[in-house]
């Protein structure tokens, strides 16, 4: 009978407000709105690791939770549309994704890098996107299409920020996009690109190292460069090629107060105010001067160099400026922590302006600055305020240790100053307690204290009921790295840096209370025991009967002791690294140690043998811990106890077999090292050091280790075939590439480079596409025959068909492949048909003809005929027995684009007739008729 294991999958994340690589932003809920102004504060859009969080800034709440199950990677950089209802989110994998945020859905995934994304921008319409990675190659997206339109090939290194622009004027009524797109990267230079040949027509150098941000409000484009510099670019609207003159010109620098690397640029709605901020806590607000008062500073300049006789700076006024007079500093803003990035909101009123910011400690806040406007003096100094902050639901520092209370309803996490209680079913933060630099934690006396252990060598007792701390014992004089609660309840052990072992009786003393003479019962912890040892202690367990006690030594060792008399029972050695955590199975005889050596080791706790020595993981073991068994819910009967699962530094979890020494599942979702980890009776809570508490829990469908053998080989085997493509695209850029200063060359490859890349998904897509040429084209010879022979023998039977066309109705062969080749997502055909190999292209090349000749998805047709012209036209060119297909290609495919046209202008004149119509039925024209004025009249009186 072959054996079968629970299987648990990832049912919760909770705890992450904001991850910390890519950026934020936020959108405003219009709707939401009274007479005095907008209700809500705004909604922010942040990464939370592979999902997208929107939260209401002011209440504090999950709007919703944007999430695709086959996406583990990373967010790194999230963009929006000018209407606000579409985000394209680029992750660490090189993928895009184009999200829905009115029906929190998503569109289309868009793969076309194959390193995490560093740049994102929409073109004011929406309809076309560029992505920028760490592979140097700006990709340009028809997002309406969902397909590549070119790709981009010039920088050296990242790309950090990208802007369409416009620099000839455009008219929100022609519809008109952006014409131009200017990039920037690490390699300092800045680039502009014309998109309708994708050429790049201009190279500067922004600045003399790295350029980290850009950001661009008509007719301003500002870089950021190392050591605080800030470059000013004014766009020149009557660029002309003929004329040679640039679309951007530098108009000087500007230096920040910071010497930190920047990371974001961000200009407000209407353009007067910058905001720019590096890796510190600080934001600088820069105002940008008005023509109004440029034109005032000129005045000024001349007058005063009218008094002192400069004639040659009065015939110049251009030369009297710099970018330091258009771009003045206005206000620095301290956070609390770092700033990771920083976008604006929505204000009120006019006299205010308000700025959202992500920061490093796993928080939200949001400013409220006046405007120059609004001060009392030109002088003055504005102050601003902290308008909402979201602190609460997230820990603020890496998680450091976890345990799930009694009812297993409750989970309690520490990290470096907070303890906080989670609900495990909704996920929601109940208490947030400040403590000491927590190390561990222990729950006692029904749940209703919890212990924590400190850096500092203290025990503190914390009461849950009252969300308060109830004592602070000073324990041991190093730090302490382990607690555990005797099973009796009754007493508690700790074990620290000091080489020593402490037991801790829970007790009732009386404490008085203030302005009363009246007392109250209060729980201390009263030392009763210690055990000194040879080395540092890191971790202890005492065994469920309560007989023994395990402590794992600096030495590499673990010792076992009886925990009444603490006489010496056992020595486990045999790891070359110390033990970092342990635990002991439910019929009190395996212990099981987890060590920085990534071995994982089962021991006998009669004889203390070692049974097995796995190699668990690829970094450090920080837990592990046994699945307990609660009545009959698992599947391996009595044996289910030996079960247990560990956790690495390696961002793994993994389910293990006692007694068979195997593997049996590996959960995949932690971003850094898991460093908390219980199991509860149907899941398993686990938090890391990406602050983020992840609920595994189990489902009905049982795992079997032959499946999951196949299944983690077929994923090796993926995963060695893209890397294996990676590196072949690699080759070809580079092969192909231009030499630094060949620009000709590099302007041509950037005009014919495929946008997209292979994937899995185009791999799989491209086989079926095959699998439907070979059934297609065997059918239709075959039906060719048939019908051939019928005019001699009319009453010829019809042959056997595939059993692949008669399943699906006895479908023609031609119809078959077509809907083969529609059920490819449009972002993934160009990068399955890439792949095929050339005797199928000629296949399907045949079909394309049929398709053409009847009219069939004439749109999908000549998308694909042309992109097969395009990519294989010398291998089409040099075979002669394809001119006559060609022919037959170019006369059907013409008809039908004729047929297309037709109906298309028939369908426009129709639109325009009803929309006149329309016109002239609803509107109605007014016109002022004035009375003729009357004569004032007088009554006469006799």
């Amino acid at each position: 009978m072959v054996r079968s294991y629970d299987r648990f999958e990832a049912a919760q994340t909770f705890g992450v407000i904001c991850s910390n690589n890519s950026n934020a932003l936020v959108c405003f809920d219009s709707a939401v709105k009274t007479v005095s102004g907008p209700v809500s504060a705004g909604r922010a859009v942040v990464p939370a690791l592979e999902d997208i969080l929107t939260w209401d800034i002011k209440k504090g709440e999950i709007c919703a939770r944007w999430h695709d199950d086959d996406c583990r990677a990373e967010v790194t950089q999230i963009a929006r549309t000018d209407a606000q209802n579409f985000f394209a989110a680029g992750y660490s994998d090189g993928s895009v994704r184009i999200w829905d945020a009115a029906t929190d859905s998503l569109r289309v995934v868009l793969n076309g890098h194959r390193t995490a994304i560093t740049a994102l921008s929409f073109d004011g319409p929406g309809i076309r996107l560029a992505s920028g990675s760490r592979d140097t190659n700006i990709v340009l997206w028809d997002v309406v299409a969902e397909v590549g339109i070119a790709r981009l090939k010039g920088h050296s290194d990242q790309i950090t920020g990208l802007q369409f622009v416009a620099p000839e004027p455009i008219s929100l009524a022609s519809g008109s996009g952006a014409t131009h797109l200017i990039s920037t990267a690490k390699d300092g230079l800045i680039k502009v690109w014309n998109l309708d040949v994708a050429d790049c027509i201009e190279t500067h150098t922004a600045h003399t190292g790295e350029c980290w941000a850009l950001a661009s409000f008509a007719p301003y484009v500002v870089t950021a460069g190392l050591d605080g510099e800030l470059k000013l670019w004014r766009l020149d609207h009557h660029a002309d090629l003929e004329t040679e003159k640039p679309v951007i010109s530098s108009l000087g620098s500007v230096n920040r107060q910071s010497r930190t690397r920047p990371q974001t640029l961000a200009f407000n709605a209407d353009g007067h105010y910058l905001a720019a901020h590096g890796t510190d806590k600080s934001v600088e607000l820069f105002r940008l001067r008005s023509e109004l008062e440029i034109e005032k500073l000129k005045k000024r300049r001349r007058k005063r160099k009218a008094k002192e006789g400069d004639e040659q700076d009065l015939k110049d006024d251009a030369s009297c400026l710099d970018a330091a007079d258009r771009l003045v500093s206005y206000v620095t803003i301290r956070a609390n922590a770092r700033v990771r990035s920083v976008a604006w909101l929505d204000s009120p009123d006019n006299s205010q302006i308000r700025l959202f910011a992500a920061l490093s400690n796993n928080s939200l806040e949001t400013f409220t600055v006046p405007v120059a406007e609004a001060l009392d003096h030109k002088n003055d100094v504005p102050d601003y305020q902290t308008s909402y902050a979201l602190q609460l639901p997230g820990h603020q520092s890496e998680i450091r240790c976890g345990a799930l209370n009694g009812a297993a309803d409750v989970f309690a996490s520490v990290s470096d100053g907070q303890l906080k209680l989670w609900n495990v079913s909704s996920g929601t933060c109940i208490r947030t307690l400040a403590c000491g630099s927590a190390t561990s934690l222990s729950w006692m006396l029904s749940d209703r204290y919890i212990v924590v252990a400190t850096k500092e060598g203290e025990l503190e007792l914390f009461d849950v009921a009252a969300a308060s701390l109830v004592e602070s014992v000073a324990a041991h004089e190093g730090v302490v790295s382990s607690l555990h609660l005797h099973p009796d309840g009754t007493s508690i052990a700790s074990g620290s840096a000091d080489k020593t072992v402490k037991f801790w009786k829970i007790e009732t003393r009386q404490k008085p209370v203030l302005g009363t003479t009246r007392t109250t019962n209060q729980i201390t912890l009263k030392q009763s025991r210690t055990l000194k040892l040879t080395d540092d202690v890191l971790a202890i367990r005492f065994s469920p009967d309560g007989k023994l006690l395990a402590v794992s030594l600096l030495d590499n060792t673990v010792k076992v002791f009886f925990a009444d008399t603490l006489k010496f029972y056992l020595s486990l050695y045999g790891h070359k690294l110390p033990v970092l955590d342990m635990d002991i199975a439910q019929d009190n005889k395996l212990l099981v140690t987890s060590s920085a050596d990534k071995n994982v080791k089962l021991w006998g706790l009669d004889f203390g043998d070692c049974h097995k020595s796995i190699f668990a993981h690829s970094d450090a073991v920080l837990r592990v811990k046994f699945q307990r068994t609660y009545g009959s819910q698992s599947n391996d009967g009595d044996n289910s106890g030996h079960n247990f699962f560990s956790c690495s530094r390696d961002r793994q979890i993994r389910y293990w077999d006692g007694d068979r020494f195997e593997s049996i599942l590996r959960l995949d979702g932690h971003h850094a090292e898991v460093s908390a980890l219980d199991v509860g009776p149907d899941f398993v809570v686990t938090g890391g050091h990406d602050r983020s508490i992840r609920v595994w829990r189990m489902s009905d469908d049982p795992v079997f280790l032959e499946e999951e053998r196949e299944k983690e080989l077929e994923t090796m085997y993926e995963d060695q075939l893209t890397d294996q493509l990676r590196r072949q695209e690699i080759l070809e850029n580079a092969a192909d590439g231009p030499g630094e200063a060949d620009d000709v060359v590099e302007a041509a490859n950037a005009s014919t480079a495929v946008s997209g890349h292979t994937t899995i998904e185009s791999l799989t897509a491209s086989e079926k596409i095959a699998e439907s040429l070979d059934i297609g084209e065997s059918d239709l010879l075959l039906m060719r025959e048939y019908e051939r022979e019928k005019l001699a023998r009319p009453a010829l039977g019809q042959p056997q068909r595939h059993p692949i066309l008669v399943a699906l109705g006895n479908i023609a062969s031609e119809r078959h492949v077509l809907n083969t080749v529609r059920g490819v997502k449009a972002s993934q055909i160009e990068a399955a048909l890439l792949v095929l190999p050339f005797d199928r292209i000629i296949t399907l090349l045949r079909f394309c003809d049929i398709w053409a000749q009847n009219g069939w998805d004439i749109a999908l047709t000549t998308r694909i005929i042309v992109f097969l012209l395009r990519n294989f036209h010398q291998q089409i060119v040099a075979n002669r027995l394809m001119r006559s297909m060609l022919d037959s290609v170019r006369g059907h495919l013409r008809l039908a684009l004729n047929r297309e046209r037709d109906l298309l202008g028939y369908n426009l004149a129709a639109l325009r007739f009803v929309k006149q119509e329309m016109r002239y039925d609803g509107v109605t024209e007014f016109a002022d008729v004035q009375e003729p004025s009357k004569k004032r009249a007088f009554a006469t009186i006799l």
